[in-house]
């Protein structure tokens, strides 16, 4: 085995199935690489095989956008059932796990937090805690979902500038912001700003 060209193979396999791409023809996608490494004129043009492939990814993307957003309406139906969600006029919903005293922030003030963002299947995709330090920043400053969000919760009286209220929220206002590349559009994500 040559395990570079193992070791290419799984690259691009792995690259194009984060990409969303599950089943293509093998056979065809060697012989276009083969016909790049080898010099060889390709059988489309590459501007031709530029609009199959943005006419491919773009049919893919909103494939996996309806579902997500299905599954994301599916939740957020469910969740605001249970007696300890709140559902602002907006549709943000929150669910406070640890009450405190205090005020509570206006849109122009500036805050210092410590959150989490989580998909649906729990993976972490952003996290001050992990970067070791909370994030600074005004609060009208950021996506609406984290505006109004953080204006539900109270600030710490002995810790200005803490969250240490937990709110867990869902909502469409929190999709996709082009931030974080391993969002999908239309998923559902949760933020807990601590």
């Amino acid at each position: 085995m040559d395990k570079i060209a193992y070791a290419l193979g799984l690259s691009i396999g792995q690259n194009l199935a984060h990409s969303g791409v599950k089943d293509i023809n093998s056979e065809d996608f060697v012989a276009g690489m083969k016909d790049v490494l080898a010099g060889n004129k390709p059988q489309i043009s590459l501007q031709e095989a530029q609009q199959v492939l943005d006419k491919f990814f773009k049919e893919l993307e909103e494939q996996t956008a309806g579902a997500a957003k299905a599954e994301g309406e599916k939740f957020l139906a469910e969740n605001a059932k249970r007696p300890s969600v709140k559902v602002t006029d907006s549709g943000l919903q929150y669910e406070v796990l640890e009450a405190t005293l205090g005020q509570k922030p206006k849109a122009t003030d500036r805050v210092k937090v410590h959150y989490e963002g989580t998909l649906p299947d729990g993976t972490v995709f952003d996290s001050s805690y992990r970067r070791g330090e909370p994030i600074t920043f005004a609060l009208n400053q950021v996506i609406a979902g984290w505006t109004e969000g953080l204006q539900v919760q109270t600030v710490h009286p002995l810790s200005p500038g803490l969250r240490r209220t937990w709110c867990r929220r869902q909502h469409p206002a929190l999709l996709r912001t082009g931030l974080h590349s391993r969002v999908a559009r239309n998923q559902r994500i949760t933020y807990r700003p601590y």
